[in-house]
């Protein structure tokens, strides 16, 4: 739209149609009418003089008897991403960073999670996430809870992870304390009544059915990624409740393991943009007031088993041709993972890491594009845009806190499976033969922009600033992080992929895979560099 126009619009809906009908370039006394000259009040036309004042300001001046705007502070005033950690009598850690602006995020993070979970039925930190902020002890019913929430302008929300549970919630920071209160009561005081665990069970269900049936069942393959390469323990436990478990768990399973892990050592409680004050004495007669509901009974042993990784296969034929069905029904699909082991968070080659997972990116054949979404990275320019049978290519990097994962994830018709996997391997394979310096260099501004772009959001800095102390005593700042993503050179990028290509394969599949290879002829195409050990695609060369 010319912009003549656009502005014939903004003074029509500010003045009327009088006054918009001189911003289109209607003349006056013979001469073009300007807008940003102001005429004076002699040659102004009757009408003009008869508007409202605030429609006769000049476009330069600002409007009267608006309220004084406040904004944040200038850079050299504040000190960016400043955390502050006090460790309670308790045991309690608690750490805050200010941020500008009327709303926080608080909450509560846990070490727990599935991978905890060896003794006990598979699905209790699925469980425990449903069953967050229901009734408890001091709040009787959802009715009480919802009026806290629309009291306090707040949303809450609890996550599960393989090495945490996360509760939390974005509100006033004028009302942390009231909100504070109300996650405090859902650790240490549900009632998990027996409707509550009936409903969940039926949501999870719901949940875990949802997830098998998607067409592109990325938390799916992710488990299972992790289920092929460390097997049945820590991180190779699955994330989400085994349908066969759904009836089993219960009351007295969920308070055993809030008993075992629910303790003041493995919480911390964070808040950006709450004062650190505020937060350390709302923690200290919060989280204290009371003996826990589930406090009496035997506690287990804390599991304390590092991570190993393993590798290995996992193969689920399943018809996913009814799968997303619609108007347009979607394409069948088969599916395949291929993973090896990277590194743990505080290893220094973890930067390195993602700046090599930044280096292949990828996404699904149907993006929209634009600026960001790395089109330029590897496996678009190298597989999404030369094959078309190929329907997703995506590289992602996990860290723990005593291991690591590098994966690719791929799908395409069931029939093109082997072709599948031989692009796939050419380009892992390609990851070793080095980076053109402006590859590298947009790869590495492509990472601080997507780090520091999702910061600015309070509720990913509230899990950044938690889950770095809880993981490793302290928080790292994102800006040393920038500082060391640009550091990475080629050099970097050759011992990490290395260090990658060193480690044994895991691999899963997922749908009709009669043409999907074994895992051990992928591991040995891996291992020896060597591409002839896979059936040439027919689709290779094209």
């Amino acid at each position: 739209m010319p912009s003549g126009m656009v502005l014939s619009k903004v003074l029509r809906r500010r003045c009327g149609p009088a006054l918009s009908r001189f911003s289109s370039g209607t003349k006056r006394n013979g001469k073009p009418f300007s807008s940003a000259v102001a005429s004076p009040a002699s040659e102004q036309p009757s009408h003009i003089n008869s508007l409202p004042a605030a429609c006769r300001v000049p476009f330069g001046h600002p409007l009267p008897d608006l309220p004084t705007v406040r904004f944040s502070k200038k850079p050299p005033e504040i000190e960016l991403y400043k955390t502050n950690v006090s460790r309670l009598d308790s045991g309690l850690t608690v750490a805050s960073e200010p941020m500008f602006g009327e709303f926080c995020t608080i909450g509560a993070v846990i070490d727990a999670g599935s991978r905890y979970e060896a003794v006990f039925s598979k699905g209790i930190s699925h469980f425990l996430e449903k069953l967050a902020f229901t009734p408890s002890k001091k709040f009787r019913n959802s009715d009480e809870i919802t009026q806290i929430m629309e009291r306090n302008g707040a949303i809450v929300d609890c996550q599960h992870t393989k090495d945490s549970l996360i509760y939390a919630s974005s509100c006033r920071a004028s009302s942390a304390e009231a909100v504070l209160e109300l996650i405090a009561e859902s650790l240490f005081q549900p009632n998990f009544g027996e409707a509550e665990i009936a409903t969940a069970r039926e949501v999870v269900r719901s949940n875990v059915e949802a997830i098998s049936m998607k067409p592109e069942p990325e938390e799916l393959l992710n488990d299972l990624i992790h289920a092929a390469a460390y097997r049945d323990n820590t991180l190779g436990l699955p994330k989400y409740c085994q349908p066969e478990n759904v009836d089993s768990i219960d009351k007295d399973a969920l308070f055993s393991f809030m008993r075992t892990y629910y303790t003041p050592d493995r919480i911390v409680i964070g808040g950006v943009g709450v004062p650190h004050e505020t937060l350390v004495n709302a923690s200290n007669v919060l989280f204290h007031r009371a003996t826990p509901v589930w406090a009496s009974g035997k506690k287990i042993q804390v599991d304390k088993s590092v991570a190993q990784y393993t590798g290995g296969e996992i193969r689920i034929e399943k018809d996913l041709s009814n799968v997303g069905m619609a108007i347009s029904p979607f394409p069948e699909l088969g599916h395949f993972v291929i993973g090896l082991e990277s590194c743990k968070f505080t290893d220094e080659d973890f930067v390195p890491f993602c700046v090599l997972n930044s280096v292949m990116g990828g996404g699904g054949s149907f993006s929209a594009g634009g600026p960001g979404k790395g089109m330029y990275t590897r496996l678009y320019m190298n597989v999404l845009n030369r094959y078309h049978w190929i329907y997703n290519a995506t590289s992602v990097n996990l860290g723990y806190s005593d291991s690591g994962i590098f994966f690719v994830r791929a799908s395409s018709h069931p029939d093109n499976l082997g072709d599948l996997v031989s692009v796939i391997c050419s380009e892992l394979l390609e990851m070793n033969r080095g980076l053109e310096n402006d590859e590298l260099e947009r790869a590495k501004t492509q990472l601080k922009s997507s780090l520091l772009m999702n910061l600015e959001q309070r509720p990913v800095r509230f899990e950044d600033l938690t889950r770095q102390i809880l993981g490793q005593g302290e928080r790292k700042s994102p800006l040393e992080y920038v500082d060391a993503i640009g550091k990475v050179q080629p050099g970097d990028i050759d011992r990490v992929v290395n260090r990658l290509l060193g480690t044994k394969v895991s691999v899963v599949g997922y749908g009709t895979l009669k043409t999907l290879p074994s895992c051990d002829k992928i591991d040995r195409a891996i291992a020896k560099r060597d591409l002839s050990l896979l059936k040439s695609p027919k689709y290779y060369f094209l």
